[in-house]
């Protein structure tokens, strides 16, 4: 099952664009989402990007269609993908494969490319894409504690949005953020996208951005950590972060709980040291002559209280450049993918 949602857009896009020829993809190691706008409002679609091997035999068909869950035959081998597998494995304890790790396609997976070629023709079967529309994704920018870079990962992915007779048209995932929601501040600005392989961040002047760089500290190594200190499955650990009632701020109730408030403080503390480090190893940056805002987006920054804890981690530091206030975006998940569709309809 594909999950959709509406959300609330600005008046930039409703006004200024043409998003009925454009569709957003916001290809992410823990979710895919997929954006489009219909009948004046924008639509957004999400599916878990994960998948586990089941038995290629009758007896699982015809109980997968009993559950009406959709299943994938890749190379002769059956395979759960998306929403439906992350609530089976979370449900038995059940680990998942990915097609994605730290933000790019994963080396070690044999099957990742088809794989995320199925989900993601699933999510544009769903926004009823037409063939010719412009494809708005985003990748992420080369990082600073990893030796990869982001050419392979960009190249499939462009190939499946041709594949689905899309044009490809790429953005860097922090300056996504940057897009979705400082239009008010002339798009100047520092966005952090927390997605589940990387945290993704652009320190962006009047739309250009000046810096841009992702380090591998985000959601999964979070799970990672606090799911080894705590001797639990990590699906089990995401799924206690993704509690609604989960807050990062308080007193923490449970082991689990305390464990994620540790990490949690660990990898902001980690990428603005990095952000720290980049502005004074630079050269010919402009002058930000007035306090920028820091916003912050991805499924990763949702729980309750992240700003708070962001706010006394950029307090502890001798931050370069004066900043006049930490936010989350309202609908952190779907920013990145909003950020694509505004710049889709430039």
């Amino acid at each position: 099952m594909v999950r959709s949602v509406d959300i609330k857009t600005n008046d930039k896009v409703d006004k200024e664009s043409k998003m009925s020829e454009v569709i957003a993809l916001d290809p992410g190691t823990a979710n895919l989402v997929c954006a489009w706008e219909r009948e004046g409002s924008v639509k957004v679609s999400r599916l878990r990007n994960c998948f586990f091997e089941i038995p290629n035999d009758t007896f699982s068909k015809k109980l997968l269609g009993t559950m009406k869950v959709p299943e994938f035959e890749v190379e002769g081998k059956l395979y759960l993908a998306g929403n439906e597998a992350f609530d089976l494995a979370k449900t038995f304890g059940k680990e998942l494969r990915r097609p994605m790790a730290s933000g790019v396609i994963a080396s070690g997976e044999s099957v990742a490319i088809p794989m995320m070629s199925k989900m993601v023709e699933r999510l544009f079967k769903e926004a009823k894409a037409q063939p010719g529309w412009r494809c708005a994704y985003c990748v992420p920018a080369d990082p600073v504690d990893q030796t990869f870079d982001a050419v392979f990962h960009k190249s499939v992915i462009e190939g499946i949005i041709r594949r689905c007779e899309l044009e490809p048209q790429v953005v860097l995932e922090g300056h996504a953020v940057v897009l979705a929601e400082l239009s008010d501040q002339q798009f100047t600005g520092i966005g952090l996208s927390w997605g589940g392989g990387m945290v993704n961040v652009c320190v962006s002047y009047r739309s250009v951005p000046v810096i841009s760089f992702s380090s591998a500290r985000a959601g999964d190594w979070i799970d990672e950590k606090a799911a080894q200190v705590c001797g639990i499955p990590k699906p089990r650990m995401t799924a206690h972060k993704e509690n609604p009632k989960f807050s990062l701020v308080g007193e923490a109730l449970t082991k689990e709980e305390a464990a994620l408030v540790s990490y949690y403080e660990a990898a902001i503390q980690y990428s603005l040291k990095n952000i720290k480090e980049r502005f004074l190893s630079g050269h010919d940056l402009p002058d930000f002559s007035e306090p920028v805002e820091i916003v912050c987006a991805g499924g990763t920054a949702s729980p309750k209280g992240f700003a708070e804890v962001f706010q006394r981690v950029y307090e502890q530091m001798d931050f370069p450049i004066s900043v006049k206030k930490i936010r989350v975006a309202n609908d952190p998940l779907f920013t990145i993918v909003r950020g694509c569709l505004v710049a889709g309809s430039l």
